[in-house]
């Protein structure tokens, strides 16, 4: 009988045992090749249970956690959610009112507005650490959790607004499809469409991601097809007339209908931007954020843009102004084939609704897991290897049914505008913060020195790192299980000790989290030749140089945070104050049901600045002040226990004294 043992075992025949048996162990040894076919025995059995699913189970749900890149994830995610159904319902609208010059505003002014907000996220990612939950988590990292709760809140609002938004808008172009003009027949399309894409989420991150590929392809087939009709449809009677000068010359001013102006007409328009945080909002499924972040968004904003300008010259040197004002499918008429532009038109809304649905519960979700809010933890619960929130995902779902019951796409669009732009002003805010910051820690480094991982400043004499702390002081026999100091390699690199990246805005448990993961991978402590590695970075780095980096400047980040505010009384004022209202309830009512939760990284104080300001300009010096208690001879001072004596501890040593201080009698010499 040959012998068929494994190379390296004993032969457990001689014991009367039969290791040939064993058939878990012997699978893993080829004996033609005389090697390991590498599986093991839950790789076995993991594939053997993978053979009995189901075709749907095994092909559509995930089974462990996927990343993505810059155009499969960013740059998709952002253009279906920026280029939706207001692109194509609303653009002969807005021309027909403001006309083409103002209309080229409209468009200026969001593009901007949505432009320097990404700036000043991406600057937040490049300077600082990139957390899952997106926005919310840039925030709270550096304003605080309290803060980044309250805006996280009113950004999910506003996501599931516009959720409703882009199903109602849907719902209202297929009943002018049908020719069914009916307000509740627009509404029941919408909610089924709302379920449908309710399904899709459920379905795991892969398939969302996937489908918006084929989604955005569809739009960008649609967009094309509206540019060669330009060229080749003219219907006078439907108000196509085809290129002509005299129609770009009517066109060019505004001419508003009743109860409308430049700013109502923006605030329809503006939802277009709502998405441009798409790709900052899935930092956590990304392969490099810090990356992939900045390319994709930049690129989608560019490319939305454009198409954006195209369509506004067309309509406004094609049609006749009363077409536009009226004629909510005027562009439609211009389309070569028609049929591309309604699949572009149905689909942008899927794709915009589909990423309100996939952004929002994640954010919320993320709230929920730090433990901002008590009293929602269930929201932070997910399904599957991505995590996928299922309850947050059923309350964004049950405030969008809410109002698409009881609003239409004018109506809600500028419900949408309001908690957009103040969340992108708090952003905005946010980079300045942190730039001030930093500029603030330069100067302290500067005038006192680095401050060690403890906090406590430079040491005495010496540039190593303290090796004792509060519990070496009270239980002086830690030392002798600590060994010897680490030894220099003789370029200033030493053991790490102290991960003084950790933000001080992390809760308990994404604190716990961090450090297990960090426990659990010890590669980093030592570089490929053996040494120590170099010392961990600050909280703050210094702006990376790059080919935007001019553009994250922190005195336009607060230029455009204030020209958001006023944007919002402009656009519609009881709105602005009703959001303005709510945020700062939520404010309060966090730091009162949660009075613990630590700042954020920024220790620059808005208020402070501007007085520092107002006694620079009033040549007024603010110079530092020391307080020193005052110590005067012959007063008894009394240093109390402020623990009680215990029979259970009395063996140990007393390690709290209590010791009382008596002043000497004052002489006087002559």
């Amino acid at each position: 009988m040959a012998d068929t043992s494994l190379p390296g075992q004993p032969d457990w025949g001689r014991f009367g045992l039969r290791g040939d048996d064993d058939g878990l162990t012997h699978s893993l040894y080829n004996a033609d090749s005389h090697a390991y076919d590498g599986a093991t025995a839950d790789d076995e059995l993991f594939k053997e249970e993978e053979q009995h699913q189901p075709w749907w189970k095994a092909n559509f749900f995930i089974r462990e956690p996927i990343l993505f890149g810059t155009w499969d994830g960013v740059f998709t995610s952002c253009m279906i959610n920026i280029f939706g159904v207001i692109i194509f319902l609303r653009t002969g609208w807005m021309v027909g009112n403001a006309g083409i010059l103002m209309s080229i505003l409209i468009i200026l002014l969001t593009t901007l507005i949505a432009l320097f907000s990404v700036l000043s996220g991406i600057g937040i990612c490049e300077r600082c650490r990139v957390q899952s939950g997106g926005i919310y988590s840039l925030v709270s990292y550096v304003l605080g959790p309290r803060m980044g709760g309250t805006m996280g809140i009113i950004f999910v609002f506003g996501q599931a607004v516009s959720c409703a938004l882009y199903a109602t808008g849907f719902g209202e172009s297929m009943s002018a499809l049908i020719s069914e003009d009916n307000a509740w027949v627009a509404r029941g399309i919408g909610i089924c469409v709302l379920c449908v894409l309710l399904g899709f989420n459920v379905a795991g991150v892969k398939w969302v991601i996937k489908l918006q590929l084929i989604l955005l392809l569809a739009i960008l087939i649609a967009m094309l097809d509206f540019a060669v009709g330009s060229f080749v449809r003219t219907s006078e009677e439907q108000g196509v007339i085809g290129y002509s000068k005299q129609a770009l010359l009517n066109n060019s001013k505004p001419v508003y209908t009743d109860g409308h102006d430049f700013f109502s007409v923006f605030g329809v328009i503006f939802p277009t931007a709502t998405g441009v945080f798409a790709g900052i909002n899935m930092s956590g499924d990304l392969r490099n954020p810090t990356r992939n972040i900045p390319v994709g968004s930049l690129a989608a904003i560019a490319v939305s843009a454009f198409l954006y300008f195209m369509n506004v010259m067309i309509l406004g040197a094609t049609c006749t102004r009363d077409a536009l004002q009226n004629d909510y499918m005027i562009a439609e008429r211009v389309s070569a084939l028609k049929i591309p532009w309604l699949v572009g038109l149905y689909i942008s809304s899927l794709s915009s609704c589909l990423g309100s649905l996939y952004g929002a519960p994640r954010v919320l979700q993320t709230i929920a897991q730090e433990g901002v809010i008590p009293g929602i933890e269930i929201l932070g619960k997910g399904r599957g290897a991505n995590k996928i929130p299922i309850f947050s995902l059923v309350v964004i779902v049950f405030i969008a049914l809410v109002f698409i019951l009881i609003g239409q796409v004018n109506v809600l669009a500028p419900i949408v505008t309001m908690p957009f732009l103040l969340c992108y002003a708090i952003v905005d805010y946010s980079y300045f913060a942190l730039a001030m910051t930093f500029d603030l820690q330069r100067k302290h480094e500067e005038k006192y020195g680095p401050e060690t991982p403890n906090g406590i400043g430079p040491g005495y004499g010496t540039s190593e790192q303290p090796r004792t702390d509060d519990l070496d002081r009270l239980f002086p026999e830690r030392l002798d299980h600590k060994g010897p100091p680490p030894q220099g390699t003789g370029d200033g690199q030493t053991s790490p000790t102290f991960d003084s990246t950790v933000p001080k805005s992390l809760s308990r448990d994404s604190l716990r989290s961090s450090e297990a993961s960090e426990a659990s991978d010890t590669s980093h402590l030592l570089t490929p030749t053996g040494a120590p590695s170099a010392p961990k970075k600050v909280l703050i780095e210094k702006q990376p140089q790059s080919w935007y980096s001019m553009l994250c400047n922190r005195w336009v980040a607060l230029f455009v945070a204030i020209l958001k505010i006023i944007i919002t009384f402009m656009v519609n004022w009881i709105y602005a104050i009703i959001n303005i209202l709510i945020l700062l309830i939520l404010y309060f009512y966090i730091g009162r049901v949660n009075p613990g939760l630590a700042p954020g990284i920024a220790e620059f104080s808005f208020l402070r600045w501007l007085k520092q300001l107002y006694n620079c300009c009033l040549n007024r010096e603010d110079e530092e002040q020391y307080v020193v208690a005052p110590a005067h001879p012959g007063v008894e001072t009394t240093a109390a226990q402020l623990t009680e004596d215990n029979e259970d501890f009395s063996t140990r040593g007393r390690y709290h004294q209590k010791i009382k201080v008596r002043g000497q009698p004052f002489v006087e010499s002559d």
